[in-house]
């Protein structure tokens, strides 16, 4: 889903998606529909990556990264392209990122439940 959402923006290029107005709003709704993965991959992947003490240090970088760098420098970074070579190309620099991370988050590893391999062994009680 969250690949799909990042790619739609694309499909707002093609014109001939404005005489059907269903089809473009069902495409806005699935583009939204990111947004809600992106908030349970900015916490769960940070805080599962790090020991317990550190998750909250995680989340913050992540969403540093996430929301305030990426909020100032792609509104710019985009206007600039926008300007240079035309109001589609930074669609197309979205979906080249996208596939980019696509392709990057494959290569990540699960570190699994951290918390169920730190948990204590348990001691076998002995039976009255």
């Amino acid at each position: 889903m969250a690949f799909i959402s990042t790619l739609l923006p694309i499909a707002l290029y093609l014109p001939f998606l404005y005489l059907h107005l269903w089809l473009l709003a069902a495409i806005l709704f699935l583009t939204q529909g990111g947004q809600a993965i992106a908030a349970l991959i900015m916490v769960l992947v940070p805080a599962e990556s790090v020991p317990p003490q550190f998750s909250a240090t995680a989340i913050a970088l992540s969403t540093l990264v996430g929301e305030i760098i990426g909020a100032t420098i792609a509104p710019a970074a985009g206007g600039a392209m926008a300007e240079q070579f035309g109001l589609g190309m930074p669609l197309w620099m979205a979906a080249a990122s996208t596939v980019v991370l696509f392709l990057v988050a494959l290569f990540i590893r699960e570190p699994g439940n951290l918390q169920a391999r730190r948990a204590p062994e348990p001691t076998a009680v002995p039976a009255d």
